[in-house]
């Protein structure tokens, strides 16, 4: 096996424990918060409204990498309970935008809480020096990664 064969199944090893470590504390925000209903890609929504303010059906699909129509059941349920409301565009009423309700604000401060929390951990083992350097590592690997999936 080449050195850089090896390398990557180690890094490979690593992304996965990570992933299932963020899994892991993003389950734990749906266990032990007031709304222990909400799945993975419901607080993925919450996730992706919070950051980035309203969007619409079509870019939510999108960022979960879904079907429109399996999109709108997951929209469905967020708006039953109370955390997104959904608006028709007047000028195309095809266009649907979604946006957090106050109690959806609330779920997604706790939801970032549990991921700073994540990375807190993860930083406080690491010198200053080497916070730096990992966050100087994980900017060019993701320019890299977000290069690579456009061509």
């Amino acid at each position: 096996m080449k050195k850089l064969d090896k390398k990557a199944k180690e890094l490979n090893n690593y992304i996965q424990q990570m992933l299932e470590k963020v899994t892991s504390a993003q389950k734990s925000t749906c266990l032990n918060s007031p709304s222990s209903e909400l799945s993975l890609q419901e607080l993925k929504v919450i996730g992706l409204l919070g950051e980035r303010g309203p969007a619409i059906m079509r870019d939510i699909a999108g960022y979960l990498g879904l079907a429109m129509s399996t999109g709108t059941g997951i929209v469905d349920k967020l708006v039953e309970r109370g955390f997104v409301t959904r608006e028709r565009n007047e000028e195309d009423r095809r266009v649907v935008t979604v946006d957090l309700t106050d109690a959806g604000r609330e779920m997604y401060s706790i939801y970032q809480e549990r991921n700073m929390g994540l990375s807190f951990s993860m930083l406080e083992s690491l010198t200053e020096k080497e916070q730096d350097t990992l966050l100087s590592l994980m900017r060019k690997i993701v320019r890299n990664i977000s290069g690579a999936s456009k061509s």
